[in-house]
């Protein structure tokens, strides 16, 4: 009774198996950089951009959360995936990519640590600084352009094209910046300047190449673009394909 009971739970177990392969759970994963761009104010979107990869497909859904300690001066976020059970038949061996962009929001004047999967196998560090500097004050006379995506130039090396739309015939590109650090963020300022009183608002295409100067040797780097609606983009790029 007791050897037919036994090979009954045996069985139960094997029939149960393909369940438990099915049900994912969520932890983290591995987080390759870390990009802060430099330049947020007290009232703008702080941003922090990470890439990394899922191992295989037994990992999906990639998730970011972010918590702001303001009495620590300390941001941590949390890269995480459903991760399902590798004996399931649905887990390739396929390195798949990702880059996300995190909203922090508004912070307070100061520098803080940034924690990527704190106190984990893959945990990440680096810093943001926030200037307490009013805005107004350093762009009162500047309009941003309007830019919704950043493309690799596939003519010109070390190039990329801002692609926007000038939102009416009174103003036309004045300049554009390029300022970056030693961890490969290139933060770009178009300027818009007015070259007319009287506006007709129509909505023309605007590509505005960009060289970067790239001197240093960077596994990918971060093209952070600020925009005329006081938000940012981003854009992570692998710079040995600006140079082909």
């Amino acid at each position: 009774m007791k050897s037919t009971l036994k090979s009954i739970f045996c069985l139960s177990l094997i029939s149960l198996s393909p369940l438990f392969a099915a049900t994912p759970n969520r932890d983290a994963i591995p987080v390759q950089q870390v990009f802060t761009p430099e330049g947020f104010n007290i009232y703008e979107n702080a941003q922090v951009v990470i890439s990394g990869f899922l191992p295989n497909l037994c990992h999906k859904s990639p998730k970011i959360d972010a918590t702001v300690d303001e009495s620590k001066k300390e941001i941590n976020v949390s890269a995480t995936s459903l991760i399902y059970d590798p004996s399931n038949p649905l887990c390739p061996e396929v390195i798949l990519p990702f880059t996300k962009t995190v909203d922090i929001g508004e912070l307070k004047t100061g520098e803080y640590k940034v924690f990527v999967n704190k106190n984990t196998e893959f945990e990440v560090e680096d810093k943001l600084l926030v200037d307490g500097t009013d805005p107004v004050d350093i762009n009162r006379d500047k309009i941003f352009a309007n830019v919704y995506a950043i493309e690799e130039s596939t003519s010109n090396e070390n190039e990329v094209i801002l692609k926007g739309y000038n939102p009416s015939t009174c103003y036309e590109l004045d300049s554009v910046t390029v300022n970056s650090d030693q961890d490969g963020t290139f933060t770009v300022t178009p300027i818009l300047k007015q070259v007319s009183e009287h506006c007709t608002f129509k909505m023309t295409p605007l590509d505005i190449p960009v060289v970067l100067p790239l001197s240093n040797t960077f596994e990918n780097i971060l093209v952070h673009v600020k925009t005329m609606d006081g938000n940012s983009i981003n854009q992570v790029i692998n710079p040995v394909v600006l140079k082909n």
